[in-house]
This record gives structure tokens, sequence and C-alpha cells, in this order.
């Protein structure tokens, strides 16, 4: 070891820094889609039922993050948390 560094030998006999070594942790990632992320903000508070890959989740959009939404089915029922990229639509309900 050479500077705190794990070395090994290359297949043609140079010594270099371990390849699994001296990497930052991987970061976790999601894809940010910003108008969905706009457009749900805007209706936030209002009654959705949003369609996952896994099938409906229906009551009162709560919050919204850039990676996630919640809604709630009723009020003090249960939330849900959904990741956006599990949405496949929203319908949203404006009628007051």
């Amino acid at each position: 070891m050479w500077g705190g560094e794990v070395m090994h030998m290359n297949p043609y006999g140079a010594r270099e820094p371990h390849p699994y070594r001296n990497y930052m942790e991987a970061q976790p990632s999601f894809r940010v889609e910003p108008f969905v992320y706009q457009r749900l903000k805007q209706i936030e508070g209002t009654r959705v039922v949003v369609d996952t890959v896994r099938g409906s989740v229906n009551g009162v959009l709560v919050d919204v993050k850039p990676d996630h939404i919640a809604v709630q089915e009723a009020p003090g029922g249960s939330v849900f948390f959904v990741r956006l990229c599990e949405v496949v639509w929203v319908m949203p309900n404006l009628d007051k």
C-alpha cells in the first residue's frame, strides 16, 4: 500500500489503484418529470384517481414531491405514498 490506497498489479505488471476501492459511494437517483411534477403541485389538495402499475389509488392528493406523491383515501384514513415512476396516469376531480 502506498499513500493509503489499495494497490494491485494489472495484467501488464504495473501497479495501479484497486478498481473497486477509493470510489465515491453510489448515490440514489431518480428521474424527475418536471411538467408532471408542476401539474401535480397545481392540483394538490384535490381528489384524484391515480393508476399505477399495480392498481389504482383514489383519494385526496395531500403531498407532492419530485419523486413521489401522497394520496389519502379519506379524512383520517390511510395515506398511500406512490413513486412517480410507478404512475401510469392521474385523473383529477376538479369539481369542488
